[in-house]
């Protein structure tokens, strides 16, 4: 499968849940200084997410299954935002993205709510490693999308569809805004 051949009203979809590598990643740059005063609810929650970061779990079944009806994929391991991005430079085309649509897990949303600095859909479109799939289909793919995601027990949804207009496009409580397509970058300078 290839970054290009996305094709304007195409479905957007991923697999599984985004954000959790880069909350995992977040906890661990704090360091383990507050463990003793976590609850077992917290001390679970924050160790999925690290597990998340430190054993992604690779969608090779899922792949294979795409090969013949996705128009173009790319792995998540950037941040939906810059890989998006990149099926999008590569098929000269834009895309809608749906808030409420994108997966985020339980622990993720428990995360969040605790720390300030960093909410879930952030996490979800600039943060990385998460290595899920990240892939376009034609509309009518919608039933056989369905059946693989059965077949291999990975959960897959629609959170968008590619448009003409370049660019990434958010679309969160009925307002359109674009936004940033840079994902995380492993050689720039900090």
């Amino acid at each position: 499968m290839k970054r290009a051949g996305a094709s304007v009203g195409d479905d957007v979809y991923v697999t599984g849940t985004l954000g959790d590598a880069a909350a995992g990643l977040v906890l661990c740059q704090q360091g383990e200084g507050g463990l003793s005063n976590l609850t077992d609810d917290e001390l679970s929650y924050q160790a999925d997410l690290i597990e998340r970061l430190n054993k992604p779990v690779p969608r090779i079944e899922v792949g294979m299954a795409l090969r013949k009806i996705a128009t173009a994929c790319i792995d998540v391991s950037d941040g939906l935002a810059g890989d998006l991005g990149h099926i999008l430079e590569s098929s000269s085309v834009g895309a809608e993205l749906y808030a409420e649509a994108i997966p985020c897990s339980d622990a993720l949303h428990k995360f969040a709510k605790t720390n300030q600095h960093n909410t879930e859909l952030d996490l979800a479109l600039y943060g990385g490693d998460d290595y899920e799939l990240c892939f376009t289909t034609s509309k009518d793919q919608h039933t056989v999308i369905q059946k693989i995601s059965e077949q291999t027990t990975c959960k897959i949804t629609r959170i968008g569809k590619i448009i003409a207009d370049k660019g990434l496009y958010i679309v969160e409580d009925a307002h359109t805004t674009e936004i940033n397509q840079m994902g995380f970058e492993h050689f720039s300078k900090s």
